[in-house]
């Protein structure tokens, strides 16, 4: 008898255990995957966009619907380009949010890696900088492979006065003090830039304003033999001063990418002078462990990381156009890798007469098409002497002290999986477990407390009967 009663309860508690055990395990078991996702400003027009959250979250819910009212937090990122609020607004519902720190001007992009389960949609916001409380984004986007052209929508959470004191955004900057639309109005589509104050029709757009394109990765990881950084190249002048796209190495230590009172190389004279990087990363390419550049701009304040790997004894080189000049740049001259900030001052590479006309000069609000003056000889590189304020460029582009700063983290070696967000740091608080997992702790724990007690009465049994 005391045979059966043993196997009759060992069975409930099994079967108890069946029942309650499987959720947890194909919680456990259920992994995620990672995708890449590249937003593009493909405005044609001088309308930029601000930093882009993305969020990957079930289809069950939406981050913001057209036809609805604005959350708080979308209200500060379509009438200020501030992020941080929607972002603590979607991570209660969210597998992944993340949120970048970069400015996309027309023809920028940046890459965001995110994780998501299965079934998971997309969702983003980014603002148009240059008006009140436009944006552009997804809602709820299936995550397939390929790419996705977005509209501007109007947030109806601010009239559109069109007037510098109200669009925050370069070259206007102001504080976004109104005028706010009493009451607020429902998501819809914007209307574009009429041009009635100060905000001109060269802001303007037709059609598509971004482009989002996602790509499955497999998780990122680092090969034998090598340490894989994020550098974290953060624009710290206090002036209106831009940094153009980065490009950035590890070579040995035994090469220079570039040296004060050498002669600049050609690479080096296009992104001095144009912000184009292409060709000196081609000219890195021969003789470094790893090359990569960077297709955004960083405005005052703004910062990029770029997950780069190197070999032992490697060194880090860099350079990045200081914009609003004719060819001044700054960036890494074989700098010791390791964890920590580098400030690095500006340079002039020489290669042109600082005219400082806006003819001269590539970067917003100018334009120019780099024509010249070219500067007959050239000369070694050296460091740069700042705004004159002499023509076009003003004394508010001008800078003291260090322009960026180079920061180092040392995120794995040797063969070992990677983190799948190099873009920004994890979102804090971000949930780590489902609900289910919770109840299956808890499961677990009461299924335990029924086998001890299975045990204690099985053994009084016996002793009973004698």
């Amino acid at each position: 008898m005391s045979n059966l009663k043993r196997t009759l309860v060992g069975m409930l508690v099994l079967t108890l255990l069946g029942i309650q055990v499987a959720p947890y395990r194909a919680a456990a078991q259920a992994g995620t995957k990672t995708y890449e996702v590249t937003v593009t400003n493909i405005t044609t027009s001088k309308q930029g966009l601000s930093p882009v959250i993305i969020a990957t979250h079930p289809a069950s819910v939406h981050a913001w619907q057209m036809g609805q009212m604005a959350s708080k937090g979308l209200e500060l990122v379509a009438e200020e380009g501030k992020n941080d609020t929607l972002a603590s607004e979607w991570r209660s519902v969210a597998t992944d949010v993340q949120a970048t720190k970069a400015h996309l001007l027309p023809g920028d992009s940046i890459t965001i890696m995110i994780t998501a389960k299965d079934g998971d949609v997309l969702s983003a916001a980014t603002m148009l900088i240059q008006t009140n409380d436009g944006f552009t984004g997804l809602d709820n986007m299936a995550l397939t492979e390929g790419s996705k052209d977005t509209m501007a929508y109007d947030a109806g959470t601010e009239d559109n006065s069109e007037a510098a004191a109200d669009v925050p955004g370069p070259p206007f900057g102001g504080m976004n003090h109104g005028p706010d639309s009493n009451p607020h109005q429902p998501i819809g589509m914007h209307e574009g830039i009429t041009g009635k104050a100060d905000v001109t029709p060269d802001f303007n757009w037709t059609g598509p304003v971004a482009r989002f394109s996602v790509r499955a990765i497999d998780p990122p990881s680092v090969a034998p033999g090598m340490t894989a950084y994020d550098v974290t190249v953060t624009n710290i002048t206090t002036s209106k001063q831009g940094l153009s796209p980065v490009v950035i190495a590890s070579h040995p230590s035994s090469v220079d990418a570039w040296q004060m009172g050498q002669l600049a190389s050609k690479g080096l004279e296009l992104v001095a002078e144009e912000g184009k990087n292409d060709m000196l990363a081609s000219e890195w390419q021969s003789v470094a462990t790893e090359v990569k550049a960077t297709k955004a701009h960083l405005l005052p304040g703004d910062s990029i990381t770029i997950r780069i790997n190197a070999k032992n004894g490697d060194v880090l080189s860099a350079a990045t156009m200081l914009i609003q000049t004719n060819d001044g740049f700054t960036g890494l001259d074989s700098m010791a890798i390791a964890d920590g900030d580098h400030d690095t001052m500006a340079y002039d590479a020489g290669t042109e007469d600082n005219s400082e006309l806006a003819a001269d000069i590539p970067g917003p609000p100018f334009g120019g098409m780099n024509h010249g003056p070219d500067s007959n000889p050239h000369q070694p590189i050296a460091p740069h002497g700042g705004i004159a304020g002499k023509a076009d460029v003003t004394p508010d582009f001008n800078w003291v002290g260090p322009v960026a700063r180079f920061s180092v983290k040392t995120v794995g070696s040797g063969g070992g999986a990677l983190p799948t967000t190099p873009t920004t740091p994890e979102v804090p608080d971000m949930p780590k477990t489902g609900a289910g997992d919770t109840i299956a702790w808890f499961v677990l724990v009461g299924a335990a407390c029924v086998l001890l007690f299975t045990g204690i009465v099985m053994r009084r049994v016996p002793a009973t009967r004698r």
